[in-house]
């Protein structure tokens, strides 16, 4: 019994000795196993730290660029109103131009017409003026002519009354001098009307 007593005890050291070495091997493994998962923790917090900053740079980037392009965008749609305005104020001014072509192209087609009508007008005063040259000097001739005859009509009829006064019976010499009186008269009449003229 003492033999068994002493097999007992080894047995149970051996036990013990064994639950001991693997409650060591066990804690080194677990210490190990929770070092390796504490370091892979922690690695991985780092890296999710470094991932959330450069999220947070990516995210400050991005809005940057949202604004960015919303100033784009808006630039580009103030762009395209100018644009439009431009192209419609450049359809305006087109049309502006072919009317002021239009109307000078008249104005110049009147003004062609009128220098036609000027020359015209021009030519037909040139001899309307030579017409009425011609007419004034027929006109100084006839009265230079009847400025002869008044004159010698008026030496005839003094003559003519120094002899009737001295005959005064002459029934004959009173029609003659009726008819003189009656002829200065009608020349005189032709002369005022000449001047008239």
């Amino acid at each position: 019994m003492g033999f068994m007593k002493k097999n007992v005890n080894v047995i149970l050291l051996l036990l013990i000795v064994l639950v001991a070495a693997s409650i060591v091997g066990l804690t080194s493994y677990y210490q190990m196993s929770f070092y390796n998962l504490s370091s892979d923790y922690h690695q991985k917090v780092g890296d999710l730290q470094k991932t959330a900053s450069e999220l947070e740079a990516s995210q400050v980037q991005l809005n940057e660029t949202a604004i960015e392009l919303q100033l784009k965008t808006e630039r580009e749609q103030d762009l395209s109103g100018k644009y439009t305005e431009v192209r419609e104020e450049k359809r305006v001014v087109i049309d502006e131009l072919n009317d002021t072509r239009k109307q000078l192209a008249e104005t110049k087609a009147v003004l062609a017409s009128t220098r036609t009508e000027l020359n015209i007008v021009n030519q037909t005063l040139q001899v309307k003026t030579e017409e009425l040259d011609e007419a004034n000097a027929k006109i100084d001739t006839f009265r230079s002519g009847v400025n002869d005859i008044l004159s010698e009509l008026s030496s005839w009829t003094s003559s003519f009354n120094s002899y009737y006064s001295a005959d005064t019976t002459s029934a004959e010499c009173k029609a003659i001098l009726s008819d003189l009186d009656g002829n200065v008269g009608d020349a005189k009449e032709e002369a005022e009307s000449l001047d008239d003229i």
